[in-house]
């Protein structure tokens, strides 16, 4: 897919837009978020570590999270995360890779296959056993139209738990704009006919692409598979 854009998105904690490059040094210092942070430390809510972890697309760095996750949380955890708000198409099996080690989301007595990896483990290890700041390991969804993702721990601090099990969203790329290939409009949908095209509606059915098609979604795994974008959005209320 062509004709991306520079990569702005917007702090969940101020509303301030900025460059994906300076998200991190934003969240660090963002007034915003440390008035959050007092609120929550002056609860009685039992403290934990926390990560700040960077997600992105390792093709794609237009897309990208901020996200912070309890050190208690186990890489399945993480996992189910990442399936949930850019991922999950087909039910597809997914692996991480945290140095030398690969840590995958299946049962290693079920696929014959595996024997040829007899280290790997399962995504049962937890956060902060296997992290650390400063750590930058990888994500891989679908061994077919694979979807890769890298990820760097940003900061560890320690806090109460947030929304959603800790999990909390805290920045987000804004959706790239595409726009169509044949009338320059905006996209609305991958043609995934022959070749991939990004095209509106209109030109879409025109060119024959009135059936192979999927949406144009904000997420690294746009055009791939099934893939048509979340269920639903990461409800952070509950």
């Amino acid at each position: 897919m062509a004709n991306t854009v520079v990569s702005r998105g917007q702090c969940n904690y101020c509303g301030k837009e900025y460059a994906g490059s300076g998200m991190s040094r934003h969240l660090q210092a963002c007034q915003a978020r440390q008035e959050v942070i007092r609120a929550k430390e002056s609860s009685s809510g039992r403290k934990h570590k926390l990560y700040h972890l960077r997600v992105s697309g390792s093709y794609l760095p237009e897309y990208w999270m901020h996200i912070e996750i309890p050190a208690g949380s186990t890489l399945y955890d993480l996992d189910d995360f990442l399936r949930a708000v850019w991922l999950e198409c087909c039910g597809h099996l997914s692996m991480f890779r945290i140095g030398e080690q690969r840590y995958v989301s299946f049962p290693l007595d079920v696929y014959d296959w595996n024997w040829d990896f007899p280290e790997d483990k399962e995504m049962n290890a937890e956060l902060g056993k296997v992290l650390e700041p400063g750590t930058e390991f990888s994500h891989e969804y679908d061994f077919g139209t694979t979807t890769y993702l890298k990820i760097r721990v940003i900061d560890l601090r320690r806090g109460t738990l947030n929304i959603n099990n800790g999990i909390e969203i805290m920045a987000r790329n804004n959706a790239p704009d595409f726009r169509c290939e044949i009338c320059g409009k905006t996209a609305t949908r991958v043609c995934v006919m022959e070749e991939y095209r990004t095209m509106c509606a209109e030109c879409g059915d025109e060119y024959g692409c009135a059936e192979y098609w999927l949406p144009i979604v904000n997420s690294p795994r746009v055009g791939e598979c099934g893939y048509t974008g979340p269920a639903q959005a990461w409800d952070q209320t509950k």
